[in-house]
């Protein structure tokens, strides 16, 4: 028996606004660009392409294998990855307690 979602569906796009409209790119840019400026964060040290670079670093270090980030950021071959995700990786702490 399937069950009917209780959700309607207001948009395909990954990004939407709160009220369902998909976001456009100069949406999605105008917004970073607010939270960026917000931060406190010049343009030059942070930008809209660094979180998928931070995304697939995160994922190499949290999975110990650098293929798994290739597979997420959908690169044929190691070696972009390894160029994408150069000198991000941090040093690893241990907690004090």
């Amino acid at each position: 028996m399937s069950r009917k979602s209780e959700h309607k569906v207001r948009s395909t796009r990954l990004i939407a606004t709160a009220d369902g409209t998909p976001m456009t790119v100069a949406m999605l840019r105008r917004r970073f660009d607010l939270a960026r400026e917000a931060a406190g964060v010049a343009k030059s040290e942070f930008q809209m392409r660094d979180l998928r670079a931070k995304a697939g670093t995160d994922k190499a270090e949290s999975s110990g294998e650098i293929m798994q980030a290739r597979d997420q950021l959908g690169h044929k071959t190691v070696v972009m990855t390894e160029q994408y995700i150069r000198n991000r990786m941090g040093k690893k702490a241990t907690p004090t307690k």
